[in-house]
């Protein structure tokens, strides 16, 4: 495992979305309370960009087929077996990353 900076504390507030290339994969970083989640930037379902989807204080809704994702666990509301892969947000000083294999 190793630790990727994605960005710097403070440059995400709340419903904020950033779209990051790290270890050959697409992250979505989504501000939320009360950390960040990152996720795949795919629809597990289609492999829709998520980023271009709807999004509240509980969940993401893929723009292509309106599937909607929980922000806390990654599951789906419509469809249980659809599940976004979620990565467990860690820090470095005042960076935010994630640890990937």
């Amino acid at each position: 495992m190793a630790f990727y900076r994605l960005l710097r504390l403070g440059e995400l507030a709340d419903f904020d979305r950033r779209v990051i290339r790290v270890a050959g994969r697409e992250l979505l970083i989504i501000g939320a309370s009360p950390e960040p989640v990152v996720v795949d930037n795919q629809c597990p379902h289609q492999g829709f960009p998520l980023a271009q989807g709807a999004l509240d204080e509980h969940s993401i809704t893929c723009p292509r087929h309106g599937f909607r994702f929980r922000l806390t666990s990654g599951e789906s509301l419509e469809a249980p077996a659809c599940r976004l892969t979620r990565y467990r947000v860690g820090y470095d000083g005042q960076w935010l990353g994630v640890e990937l294999d």
